[in-house]
């Protein structure tokens, strides 16, 4: 049961103060906003206990927000100057807003196409607010009255619409908080200097992740080439898409002495992610990577490619739908077919999550690929598997019973909301996989972990029911106890455990089960290198899977 609000005046300003001025000098850290396996924005922060300085990207919308809050003695804002850039590369920004706070009222000048300077009416010691900013959830947190123990209310002034709401903030055993504002509701880990740290959506499959060190993802260069003493070679690619764009990769081949291989084009979930699909939160996960190792130990090559905007990849038009990014691996498919390394016949997909309603679409179109493989790849349309996804993440530790209904109803206004301005989305909440499904005539593997709360399990067998109805009779389902939406072990799946997991390396019967599915196929009596690739040890064998 909620206890009543004490709504504050004037909030903690002794508490905010001496939160801040803990930590000696200035900090620097960025905050990644993930939803599922998306990062949809990454937020650079250097804070001091005069001044917070903010570099916030978001990814989902396309733009990009430079601000700075002058913080008083008592830790609560003077002062804000909000520079917002319609394009993130954009040199000059299309608006600037400065506001100056005094007492109950802030004065407000808006530079942009229209000039305009106003008073607007607030409540001593509001937070400014600017859309997506997990720094200033943090300054949320620091001004809140932590001691109480309970429930309290901090003012937080909207300097986009000039209006003055309140952020409710509840304290929970062991210092952690419950943080509700607006349409977001979050359950935040708390440091001891009152420092945000991790936060998880409630109600949904979204997640804040903060990492110590100032940069943008990756902060710093990944090596995508092999482990020392590896039996194949990799190279750096880059990929040329049919709108002209560059698309940067590494293509793992075995040591040449047996050609033309079996190859494999990868494919990554939603947003901008890099080609090993590493996930922020989830450190050491790079799935792409391993599969890549595993298949060219026994005689498969894979090409791995960054997301548009990642790495040395062309950025091209933001935000890329679904049909955008199945052209993107069309062209890939076009590379690796031209290599005179490859076996142009013997060419298969992996896509994981979005990946996974990829694949179908380009394999629909070419009959000529040697098979799919999908892992955790949606069964339903866009809404279906959100609604399933918002009722199936709702970890009861976290969201009681009667809260249940409220917590969906908020996130699906946050998704209406978000997919007016947002056409990547509107694609996905509209896209049904299930007719593509039925236009798909080569072999399909299909991998569905237990304790998926994003794609909920059934989604494998509707599937892989629609691949039948159609005539395909090369289609196999494997469900894995115990995994979640990663592949990886986490017996609960909630998506406000995912910076908790013990490991996260995909087991290994999961890259058996891909590698030996691959090569059953790649491989039919006659055809090259096949009678070589059946007296190839099995993952199993190499990694000692029983």
């Amino acid at each position: 049961m909620r206890l009543a609000l004490r709504l504050l005046a004037v909030v903690a300003p002794q508490l905010a103060c001496s939160a801040v001025s803990a930590q000696t000098g200035p900090r620097a850290y960025t905050f990644h906003t993930v939803v599922g396996v998306d990062t949809v924005a990454i937020e650079q922060v250097v804070r001091t206990t005069e001044r917070i300085d903010v570099d916030l990207f978001s990814r989902a919308q396309g733009v990009r927000f430079v601000f700075t809050v002058e913080l008083g003695e008592d830790g609560t804002a003077v002062s804000v100057e909000n520079r917002f850039f319609r394009q993130p590369a954009d040199e000059e920004p299309t608006q600037v807003v400065r506001g100056s706070f005094r007492g109950d009222s802030v004065d407000v000048e808006i530079r942009a196409e229209r000039d305009r300077d106003i008073t607007v009416a607030t409540v001593p010691g509001a937070v400014p607010w600017v859309p997506r900013s997990n720094a200033l959830l943090e300054q949320i947190l620091l001004q809140s009255d932590r001691a109480s123990g309970g429930i309290d209310s901090v003012p937080v002034f909207n300097i986009g619409n000039g209006q003055t709401t309140f952020a409710t903030v509840e304290w929970l055993d062991g210092g952690d908080a419950r943080l509700q504002f607006a349409e977001a509701e979050l359950r935040v880990e708390v440091s001891g200097d009152g420092e945000f740290v991790t936060g998880s959506m409630v109600g949904s499959p979204g997640r804040v992740v903060r990492e110590n060190a100032f940069g943008g993802m990756p902060v710093e260069p990944v090596d995508y080439g092999p482990p020392a003493g590896a039996p194949y070679s990799a190279d750096e690619v880059a990929v040329r898409t049919s709108t002209g764009l560059s698309l940067s990769g590494t293509l793992t081949q075995p040591i040449p002495d047996e050609q033309p291989w079996p190859a494999v084009v990868t494919i990554t979930g939603s947003g901008a992610q890099d080609r090993d699909e590493r996930t922020p939160g989830l450190g050491g996960y790079r799935p792409y990577w391993e599969l890549a190792d595993t298949l060219a130990r026994l005689g498969v090559a894979t090409l791995r490619l960054d997301d548009r905007g990642v790495n040395d990849s062309d950025e091209g038009p933001q935000p890329a739908t679904l049909w955008d990014e199945a052209d993107d691996i069309r062209a890939a498919v076009d590379f690796v077919r031209r290599r005179p390394e490859v076996d142009g016949e013997r060419v298969f997909l992996v896509g994981h999550s979005q990946g996974g309603l990829i694949a179908p679409l380009v394999a629909a179109d070419d009959p000529t690929l040697a098979g799919i493989v999908l892992l955790a790849a949606p069964g339903y349309d866009g809404n279906r598997t959100l609604e399933a996804q918002r009722w199936a993440n709702l970890d009861p530790r976290f969201v009681e019973e009667h809260e249940r209904a409220d917590a969906v109803m908020r996130s699906r206004r946050a998704d209406s909301a978000r997919a007016v301005w947002d056409p990547a989305l509107r694609a996905l909440m509209t896209h049904d996989p299930i007719p593509v499904a039925r236009r798909v005539h080569v072999p399909v593997l299909i991998l569905q972990g237990s304790t998926d709360r994003q794609v909920t399990p059934e989604q494998a067998d509707t599937l892989a029911a629609a691949l039948r109805s159609a005539g395909n009779t090369d289609v196999t389902v494997r469900h894995f106890d115990g995994l979640n939406h990663f592949l990886l072990p986490d017996a609960r799946g909630y998506s406000s455990g995912y910076g908790a997991l013990r490991s996260t390396e995909l087991p290994r019967e999961v890259l058996g089960v891909v590698a030996d599915w691959i090569l059953a196929r790649a491989c039919t009596a006659g055809e090259p290198n096949c009678e070589i690739a059946r007296e190839r040890p099995s993952v199993r064998e190499l990694r000692g899977v029983e």
